[in-house]
């Protein structure tokens, strides 16, 4: 039975993902809601059997069904990702609503600053309302010890800042999330996501000189964590 729910939250979590990625790609410049989703390349519209989450994929093989041509596979990567990070998450449960909005908020936010480099403003105010609002509040329960350890973290973030080494949306970001999860937690997903950057540098042709979104790991430390718990 708990395989089945997890199943069924991992199938809910590809849908939202394969939307996040949409959101993020159309955000400030089409419909995201409503609008009918088209080919890249022959911009024929898509069937409800070419948007079956991971499956469609797999099914035609990343190509499109009617002119062959290939599917970002960021696309694919996306419903993954969202599947990851929602197969755990008790969607029955009114009270991980929030949990889930903030974790899809912010996937929206990850996948954006992946693709461009940059995230839009006003996709960070829903991640920054759930914040405030969290019915834990971990954000009130800082000691002066646990700013102290967070202070030089985020000092060094703004001086990579400020050398152009990172962008300002990573620091908003981990503010956020320290916010959200308090600062041992979000400490622990930083960890995580230096440890996956590090690893993503080292394992791939990256250019030292091309700047690389910092957020999308951010994002993936905070996802390993709660499949952790």
């Amino acid at each position: 039975m708990q395989l089945l729910i997890m199943l069924t939250n991992a199938m809910i979590g590809a849908c939202l993902g394969s939307h996040a990625c949409v959101v993020a790609q159309r955000f400030g410049q089409a419909n995201f809601i409503s609008a009918r989703s088209v080919c890249q390349s022959c911009q024929r519209s898509l069937l409800l059997r070419d948007e079956i989450p991971l499956i469609s994929y797999l099914y035609l093989k990343g190509k499109c069904r009617y002119c062959r041509s290939f599917i970002p596979a960021r696309l694919f990567y996306a419903e993954l990702l969202g599947a990851a990070s929602f197969c755990k998450l008790n969607m029955l449960d009114s009270i991980n609503w929030p949990l889930a909005a903030f974790i899809f908020s912010l996937l929206i936010l990850a996948l954006q600053d992946w693709e461009t480099q940059s995230i839009d403003t006003l996709l960070l105010i829903p991640p920054i309302l759930l914040t405030l609002f969290w019915p834990h509040f971990a954000w009130t329960n800082w000691t002066i010890s646990q700013i102290w350890i967070i202070v030089p973290i985020l000092l060094t973030m703004g001086w990579f800042i400020y050398q152009g080494k990172m962008g300002s949306g990573d620091l908003y970001l981990l503010i956020i999330i320290l916010a959200f999860w308090g600062s041992l937690v979000g400490t622990v997903i930083l960890l995580i996501a230096c440890c996956l950057f590090i690893g993503y540098f080292v394992c791939t042709s990256q250019n030292r000189q091309q700047a690389l979104a910092f957020l999308p790991f951010l994002y993936c430390g905070q996802i390993i964590y709660l499949l952790w718990q």
